[in-house]
This record gives C-alpha cells, sequence and structure tokens, in this order.
C-alpha cells in the first residue's frame, strides 16, 4: 500500500488488518495494539488533555529523537529538520517525564510561530514570546 492510500484509509477510519501483510502472530498483535489506539494518536494535543514527554526514548528496537503519551497512547517522533512520526504504541511506555507546557508550529523557513498547538497553561501571547524568546 502506498504511504498515499495508508493516510487516506487512517484518516477516512477504513484501515483493516487485512490491508497488512502481517507475518508472524507477535506482529499481528502489535499491529492490532497501533490499529486500536490511532484515533487517541490523532488527538493527541487536544486541548485540556495532559501529555507528558521523554527526550531519547527507547522502547526495544525503536529509537526516538523524543516521545509523548497522554497515557491512552505513546506517539515517538524522529528529528529531521522537523520532527516526523516514527512509532505508535498502546498506553504510556515513557520512563522519565516531563509535563509538557506548550507547544508551537514554527514556519519551515524561519523562526515565525505559525500556531499554537497545544497551550494546557493557557499562556497568553506575550508569554508564549517570552517562551520562546527565553526570557
Amino acid at each position: 500500500m502506498s504511504p498515499k492510500d495508508f493516510y487516506n484509509k487512517c484518516i477516512s477510519g477504513n484501515l483493516l488488518e487485512s490491508d497488512f501483510d502481517i507475518g508472524s502472530k507477535q506482529r499481528k498483535g502489535s499491529i492490532r495494539r497501533k490499529i486500536n489506539v490511532l484515533n487517541d494518536a490523532m488527538n493527541l494535543f487536544v486541548a485540556g488533555k495532559k501529555i507528558v514527554v521523554e527526550e531519547k526514548f527507547v522502547k526495544n528496537k525503536v529509537v526516538c529523537s523524543f516521545a509523548t503519551s497522554d497515557n491512552t497512547c505513546t506517539l515517538g517522533f524522529i528529528l529531521e529538520n522537523n520532527a516526523k512520526p516514527k512509532t505508535l504504541l498502546k498506553g504510556n511506555e515513557l520512563k522519565n517525564i516531563t509535563d509538557v507546557g506548550l507547544i508551537v508550529e514554527k514556519d519551515i523557513y524561519s523562526d515565525k510561530v505559525k500556531r499554537v498547538v497545544y497551550n494546557p497553561n493557557s499562556y497568553s501571547e506575550d508569554e508564549i514570546i517570552d517562551i520562546i524568546l527565553d526570557r
């Protein structure tokens, strides 16, 4: 399945086990757990949720730059120019956690902030500027 077809099936909620060449029973269970929490991952940064982060996340053979969790799922990322998802796990698999207080999306070609993604502390615009500028 092409990445585009996979993405479209994920968004439409039509991704099925039969869409994968699964192989072993162990892989089948792992894929089933990922499918079961895919919707949770899509709503990870919704306002009102508490999320935590761990830098240099490692789980078995999977190594991520960082991972985040809301206790329903753990989403691991790799940093290559920007953050890209690398793994999805059921439950909270983080060990050395730090609370997340703010997530912003920056413009890829500059340091300008495009939008606030997650702001559980309801920081004002001035406070966000101070945080970003480390004042």
